[in-house]
């Protein structure tokens, strides 16, 4: 495979000269080849060009080009094969074997259409199949279609399921795929995570080796505690703000996982630090917590014998809006975790048998664990006991008359009397 340099090499002119011969303006008073930790940038002829170490693909005006052989970088000059140049450019290209050169045309010259035109779900070379699961039928039509101007229509397949598939239709659409030459499918799907791994199931499965036979299929994954924690510290760094020792997993647990919340929380930490260091002390101030998290802070409160602060953590809730039932549940929900992992450990099961045999998902191996630790503090019978206060607490908010956060006090003073009887 030839080899072309953007801005200068032994076989074409040097970077100004390139640039005036295609009518481009180039300003040569900043660096055009910039290096990033990850990525290295150019900017010329108005796009920027980004390509990130060891990928195998380059970002040209928002459209990704495939580069099979890779990029180099030599001497501070961004290369990378003919057909990509010309791909970005729209150039003629054309082989002097005589004079061993390349040449370019630029009669039909034009800068490359940009990702937000070409992947305009509008567009009448798009056709879109939303559902589940579209009918055969539709794909079958939809990858037949000839494309108006002779190249191949984008199908695109959103969130397919392929469980919802019988065996002969699944059948048909891998058929289906292997057989198209007017159209390039572009298919996306979720598969739900169990014991904190992803299992797709016999359709799944079949419809993934038919995508790596016949093209490309990715898995993107849910980053884990450790990949959200990095997330973190990098916002905070964005913001000018770093995160004190531990205060970034102090978020998490308050915050829960999911990073929109997690974003806007570190915006308004970083604030609150004044753009320095985020502390621990800062996150119990201000971070937004999840009411499961609340509840079982209140939770270890009681158990530690501090059912004032247990109290005045609930005056909390109440005071942001949080309805007493809601609250309640998520306390028997605390208080039933604590009970199945004290009889799991008494029957010497471990907490991935907790885990697996009453469904729970996600990275339930921390929220076991810190359910474990609470749960030493008590004995079967008290639990018991405090299961029975949190039943008829439920059950008073929902019959009786009586104000609900004084019935709510009262429960607390009772669940921290059970826990030491």
């Amino acid at each position: 495979m030839e080899w072309t340099d953007i801005f200068s090499g032994p076989a074409f002119e040097p970077v100004k000269s390139r640039e005036l011969h295609l009518g481009k303006d180039c300003d040569l008073s900043r660096p055009l080849v910039v290096r990033d930790t990850d990525k290295l940038t150019v900017e010329v002829a108005g796009i920027t060009i980004e390509a990130g170490f060891g990928d195998k693909y380059l970002c040209a005006n928002g459209r990704y080009l495939y580069l099979p052989d890779g990029y180099m970088e030599i001497d501070g000059s961004f290369i990378i094969p003919t057909e990509a140049l010309a791909k970005i450019f729209t150039l003629g290209v054309t082989q002097d074997d005589e004079q061993g050169a390349i040449n370019f045309s630029t009669a039909d010259e034009q800068i490359l259409q940009s990702g937000d035109e070409f992947y305009n779900e509008d567009d009448p070379e798009t056709t879109v199949l939303d559902g589940p699961a579209p009918r055969v039928e539709e794909i079958v039509l939809a990858a037949g279609t000839i494309s108006f101007f002779g190249g191949r229509r984008l199908v695109l397949m959103p969130l397919i399921r392929p469980s919802t598939y019988s065996d002969k239709d699944l059948q048909d659409l891998c058929d289906t795929l292997a057989d198209t030459e007017n159209a390039i499918f572009v298919m996306t799907s979720v598969i739900e995570e169990k014991f904190g791994k992803l299992r797709p199931g016999k359709r799944e499965q079949k419809l993934i080796t038919a995508c790596e036979k016949l093209g490309y299929c990715v898995q993107l994954n849910k980053p884990g505690r450790a990949a959200l924690q990095e997330m973190a510290r990098s916002w905070a760094n964005e913001c000018g703000a770093q995160f004190a020792k531990g205060a970034e997993a102090a978020l998490l647990d308050r915050c829960g996982e999911d990073q929109f919340l997690l974003k806007n929380e570190i915006d308004k930490l970083a604030a609150l630090s004044g753009y320095g260091t985020i502390t621990a002390e800062m996150v119990a101030q201000l971070g937004t917590v999840t009411l499961d998290a609340d509840t079982f802070d209140m939770v270890k409160l009681v158990a530690a014998g501090r059912t004032d602060q247990a109290q005045q953590k609930l005056k909390t809730l109440l005071a942001l809006q949080n309805e007493p039932i809601m609250i309640t549940g998520a306390l028997i929900g605390n208080y039933i975790d604590m009970y199945r992992v004290l009889q799991a450990k008494r029957s010497r099961r471990s907490l991935a048998d907790v885990a697996k045999d009453f469904g729970y998902g996600g990275k339930w191996s921390y929220r076991l664990g810190e359910t474990e630790r609470t749960a030493s503090r008590f004995k079967r019978r008290q639990l018991e006991k405090c299961l029975e206060v949190l039943q008829k607490l439920d059950t008073d908010l929902k019959s009786s008359k009586l104000d609900a956060d004084l019935l709510m006090q009262k429960a607390l003073c009772e669940l921290a009397l059970a826990g030491r009887s």
